[in-house]
């Protein structure tokens, strides 16, 4: 990567929060500083009729509808203004609704043979060379989770932590980002008990390094069952995520 620009890379992964379910795009407030981050994203498994962009383009909603926009670029527009990051940053973002990390199912993000995990990492892959064609040399530095809705039930619920760690692992390794720092949304809904999930993030974060936990259940939310932050939840969550990802360097 010889006389490549560095560029800082943040990954949003996770269920239909990550993918922005509820955040309408006619609620988007441009700053001015969009263009200056890159942003790439697939809502479902990309060699499967998923919906994304091809390349990266400048940062901004998904479209004017439902997912406009996702509660990462906030977040990635405070790191941007940061002076002390010095460097470009890019989203890519991988997300799909009802997703697992313990549903034994193929087509969800188990860490050994999960099909989704499969392709999602192919696509960050594929993320990645694109920016190195573009004249970037770039390097994950942060990872911001929203998983485990879908966890929230007995039998799933106490393997999350197992499971997460693995991926995590294996993320890790292909990508040759071990001080890659991580924020784990916790999950609330009002449809499911959320305490051993909860408790099993907590732990992910006591074990994993460079890893934290944010709190989601005083924010404000949209849908039946409380579980899609509405514009105004993600933009009270902002704050904490950049929050927690400062304390993590």
């Amino acid at each position: 990567m010889l006389n490549k620009k560095p560029i800082s890379v943040i990954l949003n992964w996770g269920q239909s929060n990550a993918d922005g379910a509820d955040g309408h795009g006619s609620d988007w407030v441009d700053d001015g500083s969009e263009g200056e981050i890159l942003h790439r994203w697939s809502s479902g498994d990309p060699n499967l009729g998923s919906t994304g962009r091809s390349s990266f383009s400048a940062l901004g909603p998904k479209g004017s509808g439902n997912t406009g926009f996702t509660p990462v670029l906030l977040p990635a527009r405070s790191i941007n203004a940061d002076a002390a990051v010095n460097e470009k940053i890019a989203v890519i973002e991988a997300a799909l609704g009802s997703t697992s990390i313990s549903d034994r199912r193929p087509n969800n993000w188990l860490p050994d043979n999960g099909l989704y995990r499969v392709r999602i990492l192919d696509f960050v892959r594929q993320s990645l060379r694109q920016l190195e064609d573009l004249g970037y040399a770039p390097r994950i530095d942060r990872m911001l989770c929203f998983q485990g809705e879908s966890d929230a039930q007995p039998v799933y619920e106490d393997m999350w932590n197992d499971n997460f760690q693995k991926l995590i692992g294996r993320i890790k390794r292909e990508f040759e980002c071990p001080h890659m720092a991580i924020v784990i949304c916790k999950t609330y809904s009002t449809v499911n008990d959320n305490t051993v999930v909860n408790q099993q993030q907590e732990l992910a974060a006591a074990t994993l390094p460079r890893c934290a936990t944010i709190e989601t259940s005083d924010v404000s939310r949209e849908d039946i069952g409380d579980v899609h932050l509405d514009a105004v939840g993600m933009g009270q969550i902002a704050p904490r995520i950049v929050a927690a990802f400062n304390a993590l360097k």
